[in-house]
């Protein structure tokens, strides 16, 4: 399955949206989660740094400077290892006790909070800390710095962004490997379908879509499908046998009125001004039996089953018919030229290809004038077959050249040659049965009739 159609389907773009709408609301929740955790934290620091300032300044109050010292002393004492920072330093700045080396040299200033970098000393080493702190002065040039080590904490808040940053990486991922598997999966039911219509399209009617058996939407469409297939095919069914019945039942007493007629006209004699009128009776009843034939004609092609199809060269066939329509050319005096390398080939009925041929070189030396020329090509053209029938006739308004394919219809400036209008229905009915394209084109001057059809196989080949 080409990577293109997976990326235009909308279940995948509906999947990327729900993944990146899923991938948002998770980051955001956990990083309102984040934020309160930090906040809580902080929180708690700035709450045990405040308490304990408040016991120094109460042991101030009692004791003075040396009931702070104790107090430091004791707090370091009791919790080795502790991550609250003292220091205590006299009037010239020198560290009186505390588990910081001397007095910091750079602060920042957080409100009424500060936040430096310094040295700590622990177990005999000297350590990097970064301090969230409290500075009171003491009468007499004293100084009390009281925080927190907070290297854990902002650790805590690497470790939070790179899992915030690994979350959205791995949200993104299965985004798009769901929105893949899901878009295979229905694209695969979908071209089921399609296939399936494809098929019907090209005259097999009895075939429907298959069901996973799930019960599911695709389950439900498909059997509601496959109901309306079968009401279709018995209409047409329907349809069918009564066109063919019509056709065949009024065929013999058409023959027979036909045959009646022309044996009235040859009793009578030459000069009887009757045998005239006969002999035009004739011309129009042969004129409706052949109206039946190409009824039949057309009826057949689009009954005709497509699994009866067999190799079909189509050089043979455009050769073929040329052949079979060279001896009328040449009365009428028009140039009838055929170029076709073969073997062309096809899956096809021979004998509804040979029909549409025909049709497209009978109806183009109809059109073409004396002296004109008809040029019939068949040629590989990309992953198909091409048959080209063009003449130099009037040709077809490009308003009218969809319009001349349905049946009976007949242009005005055809109103005085024979014909039912069915030549060009039966022509594409053979071709949308072979699962081709027939396309009307302007030979400057004249009609450029275009089949296409796709190739079985190719091979070299002479010119016929």
């Amino acid at each position: 399955m080409r990577l293109t159609r997976l990326l235009r389907a909308s279940v995948f773009r509906l999947t990327i949206v729900y993944a990146a709408v899923f991938g948002v609301s998770v980051v955001a929740l956990v990083g309102l989660i984040f934020v309160r955790t930090i906040d809580v934290i902080d929180s708690e620091a700035d709450d045990q740094i405040t308490a304990e300032i408040a016991a120094m300044g109460a042991r101030y109050a009692a004791e003075g400077i040396p009931g702070v010292i104790d107090a430091v002393e004791d707090s370091l004492g009791n919790a080795p290892g502790t991550d609250t920072l003292y220091l205590l330093a006299g009037p010239d700045g020198e560290r009186l006790v505390g588990n910081l080396l001397n007095w910091p040299r750079e602060v920042r200033r957080d409100g009424e909070w500060v936040v430096l970098d310094l040295q700590r000393v622990e177990a005999a080493r000297v350590e990097p800390a970064y301090a969230r702190a409290r500075i009171v002065a003491l009468p007499g040039g004293f100084q009390l710095l009281v925080g927190r080590d907070i290297r854990e904490r902002e650790a805590f808040e690497r470790l939070m962004l790179e899992a915030l940053g690994w979350a959205s990486i791995v949200t993104v991922v299965l985004g798009l490997g769901g929105g893949f598997l899901l878009a295979r999966r229905v694209l695969g039911r979908i071209d089921t379908i399609a296939a399936t219509a494809a098929t019907i399209m090209r005259g097999d009617l009895k075939r429907r879509i298959p069901l996973a058996g799930t019960g599911d939407e695709f389950d439900r469409l498909g059997g509601q499908l496959n109901a309306m297939l079968q009401e279709i095919e018995r209409l047409v069914t329907a349809m069918r046998e009564v066109s063919d019945n019509v056709a065949h039942d009024l065929r013999r007493p058409l023959t027979h009125l036909r045959n009646r007629l022309e044996s009235l006209a040859a009793d009578l004699a030459a000069e009887d001004p009757r045998g005239e009128g006969l002999r035009g009776a004739v011309a129009d009843v042969d004129s409706v039996i052949a109206t039946f034939n190409a009824l039949l004609a057309i009826a057949r092609a689009e009954a005709a089953a497509p699994e009866s199809m067999q190799p079909v060269d189509l050089a043979e066939v455009a050769a073929d018919a040329a052949e079979l329509y060279r001896p009328l050319a040449e009365e009428k005096g028009i140039a009838l030229e055929v170029a076709a390398m073969g073997p062309l080939t096809v899956r096809g009925h021979r004998a509804l290809l040979d029909q549409a041929v025909v049709n497209l070189i009978d109806n183009a030396l109809k059109y073409a004038p004396a002296g004109g020329r008809v040029a019939v090509t068949a040629q590989v053209d990309g992953a198909g077959i091409v048959i080209v029938v063009a003449d130099n006739g009037p040709g077809v308004p490009p308003e009218a050249r969809s319009r001349v394919l349905q049946r009976f219809v007949r242009l005005d400036a055809s109103r005085n040659t024979t014909g039912s209008g069915l030549g060009l229905s039966l022509v594409d009915s053979v071709v949308r049965l072979h699962g081709g394209t027939l396309a009307l084109g302007d030979n400057n001057p004249g009609l450029r009739v275009t089949i296409r059809l796709p190739r079985a196989e190719a091979g070299p080949g002479a010119a016929l």
